[in-house]
């Protein structure tokens, strides 16, 4: 298959694919604008994207104003490579799980090490987790009853 040029605006992710090679990922690169694929690359370790970028012109890799991905360092290396002119951006489902993980592990620390044991909201953190990632205007506006405790706050 005939690649297409590359896009204003260049998506590069992988896609859980095995290779008589051994590797364990493929290369999808698309245009954000469109959602067409441009193109795909057999692995995504480090010498199968040289050999592949390497073989785009110059002047090409340079039309492109925006490269979006995830935070695959391999990608990062690519980007700082081949496209030194473009824009990064870490795509908004890799950051949104960042800082869900990190809420996470913010209340699980507040959880075990600062509040004081068999306090209510201690029971409410470990029973109600899923409020502290859930949009705003989609919690209810309703007393607390611990199970524990039997009283309401």
């Amino acid at each position: 298959i005939k690649k297409d040029q590359l896009p204003k605006y260049l998506c590069i992710d992988e896609k859980s694919f095995k290779t008589p090679e051994g590797g364990k990922y493929c290369v999808v690169i698309s245009d954000f604008d469109t959602g067409r694929i441009v193109d795909i690359v057999k692995n995504r370790q480090k010498p199968y994207l040289d050999e592949y970028f390497t073989s785009i012109p110059q002047k090409e890799r340079d039309a492109v104003k925006v490269f979006i991905s995830d935070m695959y360092d391999g990608y990062l290396y690519i980007k700082e490579r081949y496209f030194p002119k473009s824009t990064f951006i870490i795509d908004n489902f890799h950051v949104v799980k960042l800082l869900t993980e990190a809420l996470k592990e913010l209340r699980v620390d507040v959880y075990k090490n600062i509040i004081i044991d068999d306090c209510l909201e201690k029971h409410f953190m470990k029973q109600n987790w899923k409020a502290f990632t859930t949009r705003l205007e989609y919690i209810t506006n309703k007393n607390y009853y611990s199970k524990k405790r039997s009283k309401s706050r």
